[in-house]
């Protein structure tokens, strides 16, 4: 691997050759540490919707069949109280974790799954401000997509650096987005240009997973279709957070370090695509185009909603797609006695 010193920012596949050598040694803890967080943050709030919706299911036909709600009627208000608590909790938990696995993505497995949850858990003062970021992007962001789109694009490259930023540089909300378009001045085309070509390998491992799931209920029927969804839809998401998620989450510190160390030698530096870079980022564009046609022409029938049948422009079904219905809901009837 040829190397590249710190204050030039390599080309797309040397930072990726880097990127899947960290990834490969650090896979299982951060897998670990993205599902024992997640689980922590919505954990609860999932126990308590669902001991809702059956407090909820059972008021109902009490009061269907006449009978007593009172005792029932508070605790369905206490879960609803709860839910309320939950949901904060989880808002929180969530960003804990996103600063455990952004610090995991610098220094690879340096404490316990446990240690780094606790410790993001206790940085009160980097949550509230990482808490207030994340309002101000989201904000930018949408106005900026709603600007006719190009203005959210050129907005998204410098502040793809700003979870680093974040942990790293610990800088308040309004100056962390300062500090990412000052790093970002003179490097946007190279950092849009390897950002690209990062998102196009996402979308391909995403068409592939979505071709195999078109394949496969191409030769089911009935109930069958449904499972495969249902089976391929929990394929894709372990990979999306086993795989791509520690990919895109390291790729983007590998570029904000790359950005950072050329800053620091100096605050003028910039680097512009070469000839060959400008092609490659043209051809990066015109496959994601592809793909995304790709994308389009496989979800009609079966992305849309995870939805087995296809009911066309009319919303009527097929009589092959109605027989299949009628199979699916004898099949159903049949699990549920």
């Amino acid at each position: 691997m040829p190397h590249h010193e710190k204050g030039h920012v390599p080309p797309f596949k040397d930072i990726l050759d880097r990127v899947i050598a960290f990834v490969k040694a650090n896979l299982a803890y951060l897998f670990g540490l993205s599902f024992v967080g997640t689980l922590v943050a919505v954990g609860p709030l999932a126990l308590i919707l669902t001991a809702y919706g059956v407090i909820t299911f059972v008021v109902s036909s009490m009061a269907v069949s006449g009978g007593s709600v009172g005792f029932m009627g508070i605790v369905s208000l206490l879960l609803g109280l709860l839910g309320i608590v939950a949901t904060v909790w989880t808002i929180f938990a969530t960003i804990a974790t996103q600063l455990a696995i952004t610090n995991a993505s610098f220094h690879g497995k340096d404490v316990s799954i446990m240690d780094a949850l606790k410790k993001s858990y206790a940085d009160r003062q980097l949550f509230w401000r990482f808490l207030g970021g994340a309002i101000l992007i989201v904000i930018m962001l949408g106005i900026g997509f709603l600007l006719l789109v190009i203005p959210g694009i050129y907005l998204s490259v410098p502040l793809a650096l700003w979870p680093y930023v974040m942990v790293k540089e610990r800088l308040g909300p309004i100056d962390s987005i300062k500090r990412c378009f000052a790093l970002a001045k003179g490097f946007w085309w190279t950092m849009f240009s390897r950002f690209v070509w990062m998102g196009v390998l996402v979308v391909a491992v995403q068409v592939v997973l979505n071709g195999i799931t078109f394949g496969l209920v191409s030769v089911v029927n009935g109930s069958a279709i449904f499972v495969v969804l249902m089976i391929m839809s929990v394929v894709q998401a372990i990979i999306s957070a086993a795989v791509l998620a520690p990919l895109q989450l390291v790729f983007g510190r590998h570029v904000y370090e790359h950005v950072t160390a050329a800053k620091a030698k100096d605050a003028n530096a910039s680097q512009k695509l070469t000839g060959q870079e400008k092609g490659m980022l043209v051809a990066a564009l015109i496959i994601a185009f592809v793909l995304n046609m790709i994308a389009g022409s496989l979800a009609p029938k079966y992305g849309t909603g995870n939805m087995p049948f296809n009911t066309g422009n009319d919303g009527r079904l097929t009589p092959q797609e109605q027989e299949e219905l009628e199979d699916f809901i004898r099949e159903l009837e049949r699990s549920s006695r």
